[in-house]
């Protein structure tokens, strides 16, 4: 079944839709990836749920359906919305409740288990360590400015401020042909009516100055599943194996798909749900 709630997370409303089925079912928040909403993977959350999870997708602010109350937002306004949806999703469903996001989403899974305690595993699909200097290949910059990472997020946290809501649209740092297998699946990302078309400066400086010293100084206590593709052209298996191998937390796996794209939850919905399923019970019961 499904419903869609809306709630306050730091004084702004957000949209949250919900798949479910047991109350005492266990419960995954879902965080969507660049620009986007939950409703985008709703073939993938709906078909989680039928595996007998309830499912939470956030519609971070001003995203999807959230009001769009706020032009001027950061990584931190999200883990705001990331902590608040899990704090719904305890009081509506109970204590065992694990986060999975997908792409930006992962980074952001990955950031907010650094933080919530409550949390019994997170399901990342992709991170990243802004400290790698192989982070710029997730990029279309050219492969030789990983020299120049460090001047380049200075760049963009001095243009943060000075514009920061200077309009930035996904394919100025992301290759969209590397992002979709195929070009059916590109237009109809791209065509959808709630995509957002863009995102303000501050927030794209936010995203490549991410702190995620989390990963490797201890402060994630739960088990970090990370999930790949062993094909994916975007965040390629060498780069988040040099991630997994700096992950340090009391637990850790690496789910490698034998899939050859990106959008995995996408455009491999059924491959990718089997892949999963096993491994979420395992975690999560």
């Amino acid at each position: 079944m499904y419903k869609e709630v809306n709630i306050a997370s730091n004084n702004v409303p957000i949209t949250l839709s919900i798949w479910y089925t047991e109350r005492s079912s266990p419960t995954i928040v879902f965080l969507p990836g660049t620009m986007s909403h939950p409703l985008m993977y709703e073939n993938f959350l709906c078909g989680l749920s039928e595996r007998g999870f309830n499912i939470i997708g956030v519609h971070y602010l001003s995203h999807g359906k959230s009001p769009k109350l706020k032009k001027n937002y950061t990584m931190e306004d999200m883990l705001h919305n990331v902590y608040d949806a899990t704090t719904y999703g305890i009081e509506k469903f109970g204590e065992n409740i694990a986060v999975m996001g997908s792409s930006q989403g992962g980074i952001l899974a990955a950031m907010a288990a650094g933080r919530d305690t409550r949390l019994k595993a997170v399901f990342p699909h992709n991170i990243m360590l802004t400290t790698l200097k192989e982070t710029m290949s997730l990029t279309k910059y050219p492969a030789w400015s990983h020299r120049f990472m460090g001047l380049i997020q200075w760049g963009f946290r001095v243009g943060g401020k000075l514009l920061p809501n200077y309009k930035v649209p996904g394919d100025a740092y992301l290759d969209y042909d590397r992002v979709f297998y195929s070009e059916q699946a590109k237009q109809d990302c791209l065509n959808d009516p709630m995509l957002l078309p863009y995102y303000p400066l501050r927030f794209v400086a936010s995203l490549f100055n991410a702190d995620l010293s989390c990963l490797e100084n201890g402060a994630i206590q739960c088990p970090v599943i990370l999930i790949t593709a062993k094909g994916d052209p975007l965040f390629s298996l060498d780069y988040t194996n040099k991630v997994f191998d700096l992950i340090h937390v009391p637990q850790k796996e690496l789910l490698t798909l034998e899939l050859n794209r990106h959008m995995i939850f996408n455009e491999d919905t059924d491959t990718t749900i089997n892949a999963l399923e096993a491994t979420l019970h395992k975690y999560l019961g």
